[in-house]
């Protein structure tokens, strides 16, 4: 290479850069894919001892809003202070949508759930996951058409009922955390940014889409659910993949939990502090806090300079292939250890060694990135490599997707015959990692009962 080729536009150095940032834009927009299965899975059964039996009574989000408007316009200030003060690439809320006190009861919901800038529509608290299997007894009101909950239709779980539930019913406090713990998958993040073609996505100021097609629905929710802070190569060369987003779902809903729980309105503190622990969670899954787990950059670098369509051709097939493969390998073995076909396991990591000095926030809101994701790509790329190695790649590539939509989660005929030691290893991995969802779970609870 020429010496003046280094500096001067559409140089050596320069297409590489080029070259690199339009790989790492494609590698975004398409591995974007499914979290967990079910959060509320995880939720149930990280708490359920720290929960025990305690109950609460279902108020209407406008009967919390008008009597403690105040604090929740207090709680909110500070919350969207905070984002401004220590997150980069945050787009603040507009003045308009600022939430305050006083105005009209009969549109302080709409109000609010502008000023913390979700979708309406998608924003539930009539029914309840029934993952301890307790309470269709008590609630018979089962809802049967996936439709009427979700935006997204692969989030469907046929396996565990969904009941009905009104104001004034009597709830145990584990069911309304981990039923909210789930929602943020079913739609509330759809549709909010300006290229999104919506009408919140005009109003909201959170600009263009980051990450992602902006027409499809699932990519339209990912910059909330994929923290992406540890891939340091991508991150600088595509800045946008670090999304700040996942961070103030986080506040924002904990600082409500908070002002709930202070207030004696328990049931809207267990449901904000759910909704909060959907993105904590998040930060615990490998494929949601490293784009390529378990690559090398050099190695990423090299080949993409030796073949331009390298990402297309390679990464991307395989990277999507096993994100689904680890979240339906982990869903189904829960499914069947809840069902008693199987022993516990993966139910017994979420309840495994939790102790505080592991996991001892002094800033909780960043600490989810900056510990929880952190560790959660370290095991990342150690679990990539093994599922490369125990996995028919092909097969996998061409049915997974098609399959795990249509919630056939049975992927064990993937795995390859042979290879014991790696599938233990496979195995030892998915418990790490669903540890890690468990341990950040109750760090979490541990920040937010200190209201209670």
């Amino acid at each position: 290479m020429k010496a003046d080729q280094r500096s001067r536009p559409g140089g050596g150095f320069a297409k590489l850069a080029r070259l690199v940032f339009l790989a790492a834009g494609f590698l975004s927009f398409s591995v974007l894919s499914y979290a967990y299965d079910d959060h509320a899975l995880i939720s149930y059964y990280s708490l359920r001892k720290d929960l025990g039996d305690e109950s609460v009574r279902l108020e209407t989000l406008g009967e919390f809003l008008v009597k403690e408007q105040v604090e929740i316009a207090r709680a909110l200030s500070e919350a969207e202070l905070w984002c401004r003060t220590n997150l980069s690439r945050y787009k603040p809320l507009p003045q308009e949508l600022v939430f305050a006190a006083g105005g009209s009861p009969a549109d302080i919901e709409t109000r609010f759930l502008k000023s913390i800038r979700v979708d309406p529509e998608h924003f539930r608290y009539d029914y309840l996951q029934d993952v301890g299997g307790k309470l269709s007894g008590k609630f018979p009101g089962k809802i049967s058409d996936w439709k009427e909950l979700y935006l997204l239709n692969w989030n469907y779980h046929s396996q565990i009922p969904f009941v009905r539930i009104k104001p004034r019913d009597i709830i145990p406090a584990i069911d309304v955390i981990s039923t909210a713990s789930d929602i943020p998958d079913y739609g509330v993040d759809c549709g909010l940014f300006a290229d999104n073609k919506t009408a919140l996505g005009g109003m909201y100021g959170f600009g263009n889409q980051p990450l992602g097609d902006p027409a499809k629905l699932m990519h339209q929710q990912a910059s909330f659910h994929m923290p992406y802070y540890h891939d340091a190569f991508l991150t600088t060369v595509m800045p946008n993949l670090k999304s700040p987003y996942a961070i103030f779902r986080e506040k924002y809903y904990s600082e409500i939990a908070r002002v709930a729980f202070k207030t004696k309105h328990d049931y809207w503190g267990y449901y904000f502090a759910g909704l909060a622990l959907h993105y904590v969670e998040d930060c615990c899954l490998p494929y949601h806090v490293s784009i390529v787990p378990g690559s090398s950059a050099l190695q990423l670098l090299w080949e993409i300079l030796k073949d331009k369509n390298y990402i297309a051709r390679v990464i991307i097939p395989r990277i999507s292939a096993q994100h689904l493969f680890l979240e339906a390998y982990i869903y189904n073995n829960f499914i069947e250890e809840r069902n008693g076909s199987k022993k516990p396991y993966f139910l017994d990591a979420v309840n495994d060694g939790f102790r505080r000095g592991d996991l001892s926030p002094k800033n909780y809101d960043m600490f989810i990135v900056t510990v929880l994701a952190k560790k959660a790509s370290d095991i990342g790329g150690k679990i990539a490599p093994v599922i490369e190695s125990i996995t028919d790649g092909p097969k996998m590539g061409s049915e997974i997707s098609a399959r795990t939509s249509s919630g056939d989660y049975y992927v064990d005929d993937f795995i390859l015959p042979g290879k014991n030691r790696e599938k233990e290893a496979f195995r030892a991995q998915c418990y790490a990692a669903v540890k890690l969802a468990g341990n950040g779970a109750r760090a979490y609870w541990e920040e937010i009962k200190k209201e209670k």
